[in-house]
């Protein structure tokens, strides 16, 4: 393994927080990101700089890739449809996973948790709705 556990589909790490562990992760192996482009570059420079964000971009989705694990994998391919997950470009691949691992919440369910925390003491209601608000 390349030091850097894989993502358990459905375990208890937030799929937000295993993709800021993986882009620290990136940093301590070297793949860092380009400088921004100064204003007024030349053609030859922007061209260049394209060429380092893409080796960049493409650095990152190949150890992405490399450390998910085969349950992830499985259902990322299955998400990208006809196209396999390195045909992918690297933001895609992260919004797949994120609407995979973290659906929108049920306004419903969201609502009678809410309604039910009123019949608690005034202090731990105030409590629970600042968690609830964060």
């Amino acid at each position: 393994m390349n030091g850097f556990g894989p993502y358990t589909p459905y375990g208890s790490e937030d799929i937000e927080a295993y993709l800021r562990r993986f882009t620290s992760f990136l940093f301590t192996k070297g793949v860092i990101r380009p400088s921004p482009l100064a204003v007024g570059a030349s053609a030859q420079e922007r061209a260049a700089h394209a060429v380092r964000v893409t080796g960049y971009n493409d650095s990152r989705k190949s150890w992405l890739l490399a450390s998910m694990g085969p349950d992830c994998y499985a259902i990322l391919d299955h998400l990208c449809g006809a196209h396999t997950p390195e045909d992918c470009t690297l933001p895609d691949l992260e919004n797949m996973l994120k609407t995979r691992f973290r659906p929108a919440r049920n306004k419903r369910t969201e609502r009678d948790k809410f309604h039910s925390k009123r019949n608690c003491p005034l202090s731990r209601w105030q409590s629970l709705l600042w968690h609830l608000a964060s």
